[in-house]
């Protein structure tokens, strides 16, 4: 006699919880990477700008729905697109190529006009490492020192966040 495979009748919390996750995960959301270019480019008229200014051009760059803008992390915590270009500013802050004037703004510094005119399509944490402030930033990050070179790359390749909380800004 064939054993019969388990079928539960419903999902329990562990199994709601994946599911909703691999629904949510399918948005076509960019990843921090992917935002990076983006976001300078809208801060490349030189003004302060707000990161709520930033998500609404981008999210219009992007053309995500309204539903796609507030899908949230797997925690529920906080939308994934707020989470990523929250992501993307801090590693381009690291990088010198943002200044943050105050909380919750930013603005185009010098570095990242130049930067701008060199940097590829997609700017990657790779190309930011060429900036002795973001080695030094990333060389202090728990994540740097215990995953392999390039497992970071990698993982955000695959759509997956950089964190699950929003950087001090």
């Amino acid at each position: 006699m064939t054993a019969k495979p388990y079928e539960p009748t419903k999902l329990d919390g562990a199994k709601l919880h994946l599911k909703m996750y691999l629904e949510r995960s399918n948005l076509p959301i960019p990843d921090f990477q992917t935002l990076m270019r983006p976001l300078l480019e809208f801060a490349s008229d030189g003004k302060e700008h707000s990161l709520a200014d930033a998500r609404e051009k981008l999210a219009q760059v992007f053309k995500l729905s309204d539903e796609e803008k507030k899908a949230p992390l797997p925690s529920g915590k906080q939308p994934r697109f707020t989470n990523r270009v929250a992501w993307a500013r801090v590693y381009l802050g690291q990088a010198g190529a943002l200044d943050s004037p105050k909380r919750g703004y930013f603005r185009i510094a010098d570095r990242g006009l130049t930067f701008l005119g060199e940097a590829p399509e997609r700017i990657t944490i790779k190309d930011l490492e060429q900036f002795p402030e973001f080695h030094k930033f990333r060389s202090a990050t728990k994540v740097h020192k215990e995953e392999p070179v390039g497992a970071e790359e990698k993982r955000a390749n695959t759509g997956r966040d950089a964190g699950e909380c929003v950087p001090e800004v």
